[in-house]
């Protein structure tokens, strides 16, 4: 109950600032707002917070939680615990230690004792830091397909982890940018990878928190004059000490050579990229021909971005192994023969449809299983083979350009 009360109240400082995420400061504000954990010590706080946040947004749609928030909330189990996050929060936005409750500053504690039992074993760190880099790049590994981008990646680790190397040893480092370019159609794994990078950023040492914040054209462009930077400089903000992940970043420039305020998104962007050249890394992502006119739009992006990566459409194999992975988590069958249903339904399907790669497969698992609850609930009775099989009947049999109801096309069977 806890934990659901601040998960509103986070969504609801987002929503009420016209932010389009919802971060670690929207959870404080709803920690310092909620009146079964708040304590004394905590009023007046919820101010200076608020103008940490930066200027509010101008969004219209729902926030969306990112991943570091939702943890934040997760480990809200208990008023104690609640408070200790919100001590935790308030040191990372610069009160002083001293001034926090003694609920508040328990967290501080105990990162003391973890801080000298590192101390005890000097080896601990570094071993735990090679796991955590080694484990980002398993994570890499296991993506189905994307073996290019994959090379690319640990090309770019190795890179940068030669230059860390150099350095400690009295070599001088060769100027590397941290900032990439994905180019690629939606659905490839564009932001997956984008956070893995930030991981790998993080445990290399290049960046201090190596998070990850995820925007698109709305997120930074403001309708009137002079909003824009504001916003943009929000954003940066938000993502100093990470990556700043820019989604359909050439709609920032228009092809049709209008100057509306994408361009002043553009120049702040490049400003932030150069005041803070060893804090922030930008990574964009689109269509391969529209970033490329993207990066060519403005001097200050192709100084900046000399590192592109290709995400290629997956094949058909690759689809069919996204699906059975996909059925795995949800502990569904999928046989052979189903698998070979699965394969002639990608096969047929137009390029136009297909477009959604990853996302394609997900809106068809979505339909496999609407039609396997039919198909069990026909009856009236769900036999526990009905619960977590696929059978061949349940994948759609033709594949149309025109669809309302259902995002891949299906023409369903009467």
């Amino acid at each position: 109950m806890l934990k659901s009360n601040i998960l509103d109240a986070a969504v609801s400082q987002a929503k009420r600032r016209s932010d389009t995420i919802v971060e670690k400061g929207h959870v404080l504000l709803a920690l310092l707002s909620t009146s079964s954990i708040a304590v004394a010590e905590f009023d007046g706080w919820a101010k200076v917070v608020e103008e940490k946040l930066g200027p509010p947004g101008t969004s219209i749609a729902a926030p969306e939680m990112t991943d570091d928030a939702q943890a934040l909330i997760d480990r809200c189990s208990s008023k104690e615990a609640a408070q200790a996050v919100a001590g935790e929060l308030l040191l990372d936005y610069g009160f002083d230690a001293n001034d926090l409750p003694a609920t508040a500053s328990a967290v501080a504690t105990e990162s003391d004792v973890e801080v000298e039992v590192e101390r005890e074993e000097p080896e601990s760190k570094s071993s735990q830091d090679s796991d955590s880099l080694e484990k980002a790049l398993e994570d890499l590994n296991a993506l189905v397909g994307l073996e290019s981008v994959k090379e690319a990646v640990a090309s770019l680790a190795d890179t940068h982890r030669l230059n860390e190397e150099r350095e400690a040893r009295g070599l001088p480092a060769i100027p590397l940018g941290l900032h990439l370019v994905f180019t690629g159609s939606p659905g490839t794994g564009k932001t997956t990878v984008a956070r893995i990078v930030s991981r790998v950023y993080r445990q290399i040492g290049l960046l201090r928190r190596g998070h990850l914040v995820e925007v698109d054209r709305s997120g930074l462009v403001a309708g009137y004059v002079g909003q824009t930077a504001l916003q943009v400089q929000s954003v940066v903000k938000k993502a100093l000490g990470g990556v700043l992940f820019i989604d359909e970043a050439y709609a920032l420039s228009p092809n049709d050579g209008y100057n509306d305020f994408g361009s002043e998104a553009v120049a702040t962007l490049v400003k932030a990229m150069e005041d803070n050249r060893k804090d922030l890394a930008l990574i964009v992502a689109g269509y391969q021909g529209e970033m490329a006119r993207f990066i060519e739009s403005n001097p200050g992006l192709r100084s900046r971005f000399q590192r592109f990566i290709d995400f290629p459409d997956y094949s058909t194999e690759d689809l069919v192994e996204i699906f059975i992975r996909n059925a795995a988590v949800q502990q569904i069958e999928v046989s052979d023969e189903v698998q070979e249903a699965i394969r002639s339904f990608i096969e047929v399907a137009t390029p136009e449809v297909r477009l959604g790669n990853g996302r394609f497969v997900r809106n068809l698992f979505e339909d496999m299983y609407e039609r396997m609850a039919r198909r069990a609930a026909a009856d009236g009775v769900f036999e526990d083979h009905e619960l977590a099989s696929f059978v061949p009947e349940d994948v759609p049999d033709h594949v149309t350009l025109a669809s309302t109801k259902h995002p891949i096309g299906f023409v369903r069977n009467s």
